[in-house]
């Protein structure tokens, strides 16, 4: 769209505020407004323009802490709003090992139906351009930059990155219903307090000596089932065909031991841990991830210990109370409101009954 046609459409919009005769600071206000949403319609054409020619767009550079974000300038008012929100999460998770992210620049890339513009790097961070869609990808890249620092024992125990929570009851609910309804005797041992049980259930045991705890022989059965496409399974058909249709649970042990460690399930989700993470790191205070990745070589349970400033215990059993503070609520009906709905159920049914579809 040309300046001209713009300005055009922001003189009408004005006469439209003029004839309205609206206070002069109402009026001022609002055509400062329309002049804001005239230049980034302006940036918006010019990003089409460059885009549609294939010239890339020129970028500036967002410092925010230790991030720094190249931003094409025609997001550039929304991503700064959007980058600043971005650190301050990432700060108040990370703490003082976030500076870890000021040797990694975020290139931000506008999106190009489902491509990449040329010329632009394949680890670039492509967003649709809105304050809300730029903070959530920059939040997942940081996380990610994050967790591919750490050792690789931390990666392999998380399972993915710690990307910060924006709802933090959210997590809590969720794992919560995990262990009530997860199908692994640990984990139900877990939800009953049994710490133990909790050290298996959050993949503090290593899975070839977890295998007979984390499951009892039914739910062996089932998993060899659902990995049976798995080479080692195919090399061990025959333990595999009597685990499954002969029920016998020494062969099931045994090709679960042959098979790698991703393949059995843990017996809670990935946020489980990641909620276990989130409170050691709520404990240990701004200090805390960096705690953490200075353990490297430690069994995770010590590391998390570290991280929290607690012991491992002390640690587990806050989690856990937490947890089960965070139980849903059960909803409550009004019995005035339970009779009406019952009644009108009823006059419907009357009424459906007197159809002549049913006679």
């Amino acid at each position: 769209m040309s300046r001209v046609a713009l300005t055009a459409l922001l003189a009408v919009a004005c006469a439209g505020e003029i004839a309205a005769q609206a206070p002069a600071s109402a009026l001022r206000a609002r055509i400062d407004r329309l002049e804001r949403a005239l230049g980034w319609a302006e940036a918006a054409a010019h990003r089409i323009d460059s885009l549609e020619h294939g010239q890339p767009e020129p970028t500036d550079t967002l410092i925010v802490g230790a991030l720094h974000v190249l931003v094409p300038r025609g997001i550039l008012p929304q991503a700064r709003v959007a980058v600043t929100q971005s650190w301050s999460v990432l700060d108040s998770a990370f703490g003082t090992a976030a500076v870890r992210l000021s040797g990694r620049p975020f290139d931000l890339v506008m999106m190009r139906g489902s491509t990449l513009p040329p010329g632009r790097r394949s680890d670039a961070v492509l967003t649709t351009g809105t304050e809300a869609d730029i903070r959530q990808r920059v939040l997942w890249s940081a996380a990610h930059a994050m967790s591919v620092q750490s050792d690789s024992a931390l990666r392999v125990w998380m399972g993915g990155a710690l990307v910060p929570e924006h709802d933090p009851a959210r997590e809590p609910r969720a794992v919560y219903l995990a262990l009530v309804t997860a199908p692994s005797p640990a984990a139900r041992r877990c939800f009953q307090r049994d710490l133990g049980a909790c050290r298996i259930a959050l993949g503090f045991t290593p899975v070839a000596d977890a295998i007979t705890d984390w499951y009892d022989a039914e739910r062996r059965r089932v998993i060899v089932s659902e990995i049976s496409f798995l080479e080692p399974v195919q090399r061990m058909r025959g333990a595999a065909r009597a685990c499954v249709e002969q029920r016998q649970d020494a062969d099931c042990v045994a090709v679960l031991r042959r098979v790698p460690a991703t393949a059995v399930p843990a017996p809670l989700p990935a946020s489980a841990r990641y909620s276990l993470i989130r409170h050691a790191l709520k404990l240990g205070g701004r200090d805390a991830y960096a705690r953490l990745l200075a353990a490297a070589g430690r069994p995770i349970d010590q590391r998390l210990a570290a991280a929290a400033g607690v012991p491992a215990d002390t640690l587990l059993r806050r989690w856990h109370a937490d947890i089960i503070a965070a139980r849903p609520q059960p909803v409550t009906v009004d019995p005035r409101g339970a009779w009406m709905a019952l009644a009108w159920g009823l006059a419907f049914g009357l009424v459906a009954l007197r159809s002549s579809r049913w006679r």
